[in-house]
């Protein structure tokens, strides 16, 4: 009837549209800026160069301070405790040298090379080193001339004990340690004989090392 409202119409689905994506191979090139080989070598070898170069500036400046320092060490000692160890005409040779060693130093010596520093501290060793063994071996040579007369009677007493704990070696063998015993004894009263008419400024032809 016209008086009867009429049903709700149904709205219709909506429609969803889809975005169409498409799809396509994209290439990638990967790009690098590679140092070459060669300049690689060439820096590394720089490097390797610069090292050394510095190693050698730091030992020639050591072995400098080293002729510096033995000039001054040395010139305090031979006018001190190393005096009666070294002859009047020897002690003025190396005082000379000294001096002019500190004179180059000063001038010429001021920069120069590892090996020139190295000859001249060896050039002063070579009179250096003598009076300081001289005065050494007035000291350590006593000692070692009491040492080997102490062994010798130890094992002199040895060989000629008869204590049980001796018992397993042979009568051959103690005769023969006695007879070295010997041998050594005249062997150290020959060299105290010569080292008896030594003055303290003659080196001494047998050293304490060699007893």
């Amino acid at each position: 009837s016209p008086a009867e409202a009429s049903p709700a119409t149904e709205e219709a689905p909506k429609m969803i549209k889809k975005k169409k994506v498409s799809r396509m191979d994209v290439s990638v090139e990967s790009l690098t800026s590679a140092i070459p080989k060669t300049v690689v070598d060439s820096l590394v070898q720089a490097e390797f160069d610069m090292a050394l170069q510095d190693r050698v500036l730091v030992e020639t400046m050591d072995k400098k301070n080293a002729v510096e320092a033995y000039v001054y060490d040395m010139r305090d000692k031979v006018s001190g405790p190393l005096s009666e160890y070294v002859k009047e005409a020897d002690k003025d040779s190396l005082m000379a040298l000294l001096t002019a060693t500190e004179d180059w130093l000063y001038d010429e010596g001021e920069d120069t090379t590892k090996g020139v520093y190295t000859a001249k501290l060896d050039e002063l060793k070579a009179l250096g080193d003598p009076i300081e063994l001289r005065a050494r071996e007035s000291g350590e040579f006593p000692v070692a001339a009491n040492c080997l007369r102490s062994s010798i009677e130890s094992f002199r007493e040895q060989s000629a004990s008869a204590d049980e704990k001796y018992a397993h070696i042979e009568a051959e063998e103690k005769l023969r340690v006695a007879n070295e015993c010997n041998t050594a004894e005249e062997y150290l009263k020959g060299v105290m004989a010569t080292q008896e008419k030594l003055t303290k400024t003659d080196t001494p032809p047998v050293l304490s090392a060699d007893l």
